[in-house]
C-alpha cells in the first residue's frame, strides 16, 4: 500500500513552485492501437519519465458502452497481470483467509491486499483495485471501439489530463440477425441489443464509414426498409435518413469512396443519400437519383464500388448473369470483363487487396510478423487491389483480375463451401492481424468460412455457433487512433 501512496503523492516542490506550478506533461503510449475485441490493449503513461514514482497516474474510460476494467498488476513486477490474492486474512481472525467480507466469521472484515502471496504472481501480492493508478495500464476490449482513455498525471503541485482514442480491429456482423464477432479471430460477441426485434430476416447490410453504425435491409421482397443501429449500444435508430421516402423496396446498398450511400430499389432505380462523412447536418438526406441498374429486366443481388475505377458494380443474382458496370454518372458500361461466363450464379463480390509492409510498401506480407524484421513497429496492411472475388451460389468463389478478366476458382475455397450455400462475401480490413482475409457466409452449413489470400479456407471462429439465416456478412469500418494526446492547460495547485 505504501508503494501506491508514494506513486500518488510523491514529489515535492518549493513554496514558489506551489504558488505557480508547472503542469506535468501527459503522454499516453500504446503498444498496439488496434486489437481484436476480446484481446488486451497495453498502455504506458509518460514512458520516457525517468522517475515515474514521483508522479501519480489515474486512468479512466470515456466509453459508456464498455464494462471493461483496468487490469490489476503484481506489486513486485508490473509486467504481470493478476486478479486475486491467495491468503488475505480476516481482520478479526488472521487464521481465516478470505476474498471478500462474506468469507469472514461474525460479519468480520477481510483485509484485502493484506496477504503475502498470489498464485497469479511470481512473487508477492496482487495490488487489487489499483490497476487504474499505475504507470502501466491494460484492459480487455469487450465491445467494438473506439475507446477513449483519459489519463490524469499528478506531480503533487499540479495535475494535467489527456485523452487517447484507441480502436478495436473491425468487427464482423452476420446478416439475417445481427450477431457480432471479433474481426481477427471470430470470437463471438453476441447479438446486438435490438436485433432480435428489428434485424431478423435481413437480406443485406453495410457499415457507415462515417460512424460505423450498421445498416440493414430488412423485410425486402415487396416492401422493406434500410434500418440503422447504433454501433456502441446496438439499439435501433429507425430508418436511415430519407431512404424510406425515396425507396419503396430496397434490394442492395453500398457506400462510395466519398461516404455516400447508394440504395437500389426493386425496380432498379438507385438513389444516393448523404452518409454523413465529414460531418454536417445533411446526413441521411437525399442527394440525387443515380439511374436504373437492372439493365432491362435483370435483378440486383448486391452492389459495390471498384476501388480502381470508382465505377458501380452490380451483382445480378440470376443464373448465368455477369456483373454489370456503371459510371459514376450512372451510364451503363456493360458487363464487367469475363464475369458473365465465369460463374454459375453470382450472388456477391468483393475486392481483395495485396498486402504490404507499412514502412516499405514494396515488400509483400501476409501477417504483421512478416514486417517486423523491417522495423519492429511495421505492420502488414492492405495495399492496391489485387483481384475481384465473386461468391458463386453453386458453392465456389471465383477470382478475377480487378477488371473482371482472367477468372478462375479461388484456391480450394470450393472444398469448404456447400452447394447452394454462399450468400455473401467480404474482405477483412484487419490486414496482417489475421489469416482470414476473406469471409463467406454459407447458409446451408450455417457458418462463415474464412480464407487466406491464397484461397485456403476453414470455419471462422465462433460463427457456426449461432442461430441465424446467414444471409450475409460485413465489417465495421476500421478506425484510426489520434496521433497526439490532448493535454489540458488548466492546472490545480495542491495545498
Amino acid at each position: 500500500m505504501a508503494v501506491v501512496s508514494a506513486a500518488l503523492f510523491g514529489g515535492c516542490g518549493s513554496t514558489d513552485e506551489r504558488s505557480n506550478p508547472v503542469p506535468p506533461e501527459v503522454v499516453i503510449a500504446i503498444a498496439e492501437f488496434l486489437v481484436d475485441v476480446g484481446a488486451r490493449f497495453e498502455l504506458t503513461a509518460n514512458p520516457d519519465e525517468p522517475d515515474p514514482d514521483e508522479l501519480g497516474f489515474f486512468w479512466t474510460f470515456l466509453n459508456a458502452s464498455s464494462f471493461s476494467d483496468f487490469d490489476d498488476r503484481c506489486d513486485e513486477d508490473i509486467e504481470e497481470i493478476c486478479d486475486s490474492n491467495d491468503d488475505d486474512p480476516c481482520v478479526d481472525d488472521p487464521m481465516v483467509f478470505c476474498a471478500t467480507n462474506a468469507d469472514c466469521p461474525m460479519m468480520g472484515e477481510c483485509n484485502v491486499n493484506g496477504g503475502t502471496t498470489s498464485s497469479d504472481c511470481t512473487s508477492g501480492i496482487c495490488l487489487l483495485n489499483f490497476g487504474n493508478v499505475q504507470q502501466r495500464a491494460s484492459f480487455v476490449a469487450d465491445v467494438p471501439g473506439p475507446y477513449t482513455v483519459r489519463l490524469t498525471v499528478d506531480d503533487s503541485t499540479a495535475r494535467s489530463t489527456g485523452t487517447k482514442l484507441v480502436s478495436t480491429h473491425p468487427s464482423l456482423y452476420l446478416v439475417g440477425s445481427l450477431f457480432a464477432f471479433g474481426g481477427t479471430a471470430g470470437g463471438g460477441l453476441g447479438e446486438i441489443a435490438d436485433s432480435a426485434t428489428f434485424a431478423q430476416g435481413a437480406v443485406g447490410g453495410a457499415s457507415n464509414p462515417d460512424d460505423g453504425n450498421p445498416l440493414l435491409i430488412v423485410s425486402s421482397g415487396g416492401s422493406g426498409v434500410v434500418r440503422e443501429f447504433d454501433l456502441g449500444t446496438g439499439t435501433t435508430l429507425g430508418s436511415f435518413g430519407e431512404v424510406s421516402s425515396f425507396v419503396n423496396d430496397p434490394m442492395a446498398i453500398a457506400f462510395d469512396e466519398n461516404g455516400r450511400l447508394h440504395v437500389a430499389d426493386s425496380d432498379g432505380a438507385v438513389s444516393i443519400f448523404d452518409g454523413g462523412l465529414g460531418g454536417g447536418a445533411t446526413k441521411g438526406l437525399f442527394i440525387a437519383a443515380f439511374g436504373d441498374v437492372t439493365g432491362g429486366g435483370e435483378s440486383v443481388s448486391s452492389m459495390l464500388f471498384s476501388p480502381v475505377t470508382g465505377n458501380l458494380l452490380v451483382v445480378d443474382g440470376g443464373a448465368g448473369a455477369g456483373i454489370r458496370e456503371y459510371s459514376p454518372a450512372g451510364a451503363s458500361l456493360g458487363v464487367l470483363g469475363d464475369t458473365a461466363g465465369a460463374v454459375t450464379q453470382a450472388v456477391d463480390a468483393a475486392f481483395l487487396s495485396e498486402f504490404v509492409c507499412r514502412h516499405d510498401t514494396g515488400i509483400g506480407c501476409s501477417l504483421h510478423a512478416d514486417c517486423e524484421a523491417l522495423e519492429e513497429t511495421s505492420k502488414c496492411i492492405p495495399g492496391d487491389p489485387a483481384s475481384l472475388l465473386i461468391a458463386d451460389r453453386a458453392g465456389d468463389v471465383v477470382e478475377c483480375d480487378p477488371d473482371g478478366t482472367n477468372c478462375a476458382s479461388f484456391g480450394t475455397a470450393a472444398a469448404s463451401l456447400s452447394a447452394n450455400g454462399p450468400t455473401s462475401i467480404a474482405t477483412n480490413p484487419s490486414g496482417g492481424a489475421t489469416t482470414a482475409k476473406v469471409l463467406i457466409a454459407d447458409e446451408v452449413s450455417e457458418e462463415v468460412i474464412g480464407c487466406d489470400e491464397t484461397g485456403s479456407c476453414s470455419v471462422f471462429g465462433d460463427t457456426s455457433a449461432v442461430a441465424s439465416d446467414y444471409n450475409g456478412v460485413f465489417f465495421a469500418p476500421p478506425m484510426s487512433p489520434t496521433t497526439t494526446t490532448t493535454t489540458s492547460t488548466t492546472t490545480t495547485t495542491m495545498p
